[in-house]
């Protein structure tokens, strides 16, 4: 199993975390980098994952 995609997932979803708590703080600029940051990370990761998935699932059929 690869760890990478779940690290980035992870991280994705810290980061996002990050985002909300920046909220309250009114710096509008690491609000915007955090939640990009976390929209890249989860872009890179998720498509991974569903390779994954779709491996885990495959039927001995398929070929």
């Amino acid at each position: 199993m690869n760890v990478l995609p779940a690290v980035l997932m992870g991280s994705a979803c810290a980061l996002s975390v990050v985002t909300l708590l920046l909220l309250f703080t009114g710096n509008l600029w690491a609000m915007t980098a955090t939640a990009v940051a976390a929209l890249l990370l989860a872009a890179l990761a998720i498509p991974t994952l569903d390779q994954q998935e779709q491996a885990d699932h495959a039927s001995p059929l398929d070929g």
